[in-house]
């Protein structure tokens, strides 16, 4: 699981500059939607622990 966060932070940054793309890719792909609502998710727990 944590090797799925350093590969979504690292997509993360690669398509950052280019948000809309990673906005379709998501869309396409709803198991990736939820590892960022995941992702999203721990980062808050991370900031607030």
């Amino acid at each position: 699981m944590l090797g799925l966060s350093i590969e979504f932070k690292e997509a993360s940054e690669t398509f950052g500059e280019k948000s809309p793309i990673l906005s379709c890719w998501s869309i396409h792909e709803p198991i990736d939607l939820i590892m960022v609502a995941r992702h999203l998710t721990d980062s808050i727990r991370n900031v607030w622990s």
